[in-house]
C-alpha cells in the first residue's frame, strides 16, 4: 500500500497533539512533536479575519485591544480565505516564539515570504530566538533581513489580488490598543514590494540554509534610507 498521511487533532487537558497517523505496508503510527495550544485571542483574530471580503477597492479600519495579536491576524487571514499567496512581505520591529512559529505556518500556504526584523531586536535576541528562527526557517520559503527599520507592515500577494496592512501593531501583543489599515489596492502594494526590495537585496542575513549575517551591521539610518530611495 502506497503511504497514506493523515492529520488529527485531539484534545486531552487543553492541549493540543498533533497526531501524524503513517498508513504503509506495516500500518506504522508515529506521533510527531505537539503544536503549542494558541490562546484565546487566536479566536479573536479568526473573527476579524471572517469580517472582511477580500476584493479589489476594499478598504478596512480597525481600533483594536491589546487581545489582537497582529501576527496571529495574518496567519488567520490567509487560512479563514484560503489564501495560496505566491509571496508574503512581513515587517516587524520584534516578535515572539508565537510568532516565528507562525511565520512558518504561512510559508505553508505561500510561495515566498520576506521577513523584515528590526536591528535592535537581531541583536537582543541574537542568543536565542535567532538561532531558534534559523533552526526553524532552515530549508524553508521563508528569509530575514535586518534593517534599523520600525515599519509594521504586511503584503500578501494572491493571484491579482495585493493586499497592504500597516499599523501600529508588532507581531506580537504588547497588551495595548492597536489600530491598522488593511487596503485591497494591487498598486499600492506594487509600491511598497518595491520599496522593501532594496532591503531584502542588501540586507538579507539568512534564507533557506544560507546565513549572511555579516549584512546586519550599518543597516540603519541614512545609509538605509538612501539604499531604500536611490532611483526612487
Amino acid at each position: 500500500m502506497d503511504k497514506e498521511h493523515y492529520r488529527l487533532q485531539i484534545e486531552e487537558d487543553d492541549i493540543d497533539l498533533d497526531v501524524k497517523f503513517l498508513v504503509d505496508g506495516e500500518n506504522e503510527i508515529v506521533r510527531v512533536k505537539p503544536k503549542k495550544p494558541k490562546a484565546v485571542m487566536y479566536e479573536n483574530a479568526v473573527a476579524l479575519a471572517a469580517d472582511i471580503e477580500l476584493a479589489e477597492g476594499a478598504c478596512y479600519y480597525a481600533i483594536l485591544s491589546g487581545d489582537f495579536i497582529f501576527g496571529d491576524f495574518i496567519e488567520a487571514l490567509i487560512d479563514h480565505h484560503d489564501l495560496r499567496p505566491e509571496r508574503v512581505d512581513i515587517a516587524t520591529l520584534g516578535m515572539n516564539q508565537n510568532n516565528i512559529d507562525s511565520v512558518k505556518n504561512i510559508a505553508g500556504f505561500a510561495g515566498k515570504v520576506n521577513l523584515i526584523v528590526s536591528h535592535y531586536y537581531f541583536n537582543v535576541e541574537r542568543a536565542e530566538l535567532i538561532p531558534y528562527m534559523m533552526g526553524e526557517y532552515k530549508d524553508t520559503s521563508v528569509s530575514v533581513a535586518v534593517a534599523g527599520s520600525h515599519m509594521k507592515l504586511a503584503l500578501i500577494r494572491d493571484g491579482g489580488l495585493g493586499i497592504v496592512i500597516s499599523g501600529s501593531a508588532n507581531l506580537s501583543s504588547s497588551n495595548s490598543v492597536e489600530q491598522f489599515t488593511l487596503m485591497c489596492d494591487s498598486d499600492l502594494w506594487e509600491w511598497n514590494a518595491g520599496a522593501l526590495q532594496p532591503i531584502y537585496d542588501n540586507f538579507t542575513v539568512f534564507e533557506g540554509n544560507r546565513a549572511h549575517f555579516e549584512r546586519d551591521r550599518k543597516n540603519n539610518g541614512r545609509k538605509l534610507w538612501r539604499t531604500m530611495t536611490n532611483g526612487r
